[in-house]
C-alpha cells in the first residue's frame, strides 16, 4: 500500500453488504407471486422445523432439506428474476470478474412465530446468501449479522464492529457473502413474520 495518510484508520478489509427495497408495480408483483406459496404452506400446515434443532428455531418451507429450491418448485419466476438482477448489481458493484455468472442453489420460505428465532450459522460453500422480507411489522427480530473477523467480540479495538443488525422490512432484500455468520433475534411481537431465504453459486461461464 501507499500513499498513507498519517493517523487516519484504514478499514482494510470492508464485508460487501447490498440492500435494495422494492416498490410500486415490482414489489407488487413479487409480493403476488410469493403469497400463491405462503398461502399454500398454510393451508395445506406443510411449515416444519428443521430436525435437531432447537424448539425455538423457526419453521422453514423445506423442513432442513437446503439442496431444494422453492423458487423452482413453484416456477416463481418475477421473484426469481428480481433475485437474479440484484446480484448481478451486487456482482458488478463488486467487480466481480464477467465470466461469472450466478445460479440458485436452494430457496426456502421461512415462518418466525411469536418466540423463536434463528441461531447464528453460515451457509457453508455457498456464495452469495440473501433474505427477502415478505411478511413483517418491523420489530419481529432483526437480522443480525457477525463480522468475520471473530476475534473482535473480545477485542475492545472492534468490539463495537463485532456485529450489525437490520430491522426487517417488508419489500427489502439483503445480500451478503455467504461465509458470513448471521441469525436472528427472537420474535418478540404476537404476530408472524415470514421471509424468502436463499442461497447463490458463482459458476463460470457466460451471462445471458
Amino acid at each position: 500500500m501507499d500513499n498513507y495518510t498519517e493517523g487516519y484508520v484504514m478499514p482494510l478489509f470492508p464485508t460487501p453488504i447490498y440492500t435494495y427495497k422494492l416498490e410500486d408495480s415490482l414489489y407488487t408483483a413479487v409480493q403476488t407471486e410469493l403469497s400463491i406459496a405462503v398461502t399454500d404452506l398454510y393451508s395445506n400446515d406443510t411449515w416444519d422445523q428443521a430436525p435437531n434443532w432447537s424448539a425455538t428455531s423457526q419453521f422453514l418451507s423445506n423442513k432442513g432439506d437446503f439442496t431444494e429450491s422453492i423458487l423452482n418448485r413453484k416456477n416463481m419466476e418475477t421473484v426469481s428474476s428480481v433475485i437474479m438482477h440484484h446480484c448481478l448489481a451486487f456482482m458488478k458493484i463488486q467487480n466481480v470478474r464477467p465470466n461469472y455468472k450466478p445460479g440458485f442453489e436452494s430457496s426456502w420460505l421461512t415462518l418466525t412465530k411469536p418466540g423463536l428465532s434463528s441461531h447464528i450459522h453460515d451457509h457453508g460453500c455457498s456464495h452469495i446468501s440473501g433474505v427477502y422480507w415478505f411478511n413483517t411489522n418491523g420489530d419481529d427480530g432483526d437480522l443480525v449479522l457477525r463480522n468475520s473477523f471473530k476475534a473482535l467480540v473480545c477485542n475492545p479495538l472492534g468490539a463495537d464492529n463485532a456485529e450489525a443488525q437490520f430491522s426487517p422490512e417488508q419489500g427489502r432484500i439483503v445480500l451478503w457473502p455467504s461465509y458470513l455468520d448471521h441469525g436472528v433475534n427472537e420474535n418478540k411481537t404476537s404476530e408472524d413474520r415470514i421471509s424468502l431465504s436463499f442461497n447463490i453459486i458463482l459458476e463460470t461461464g457466460q451471462v445471458v
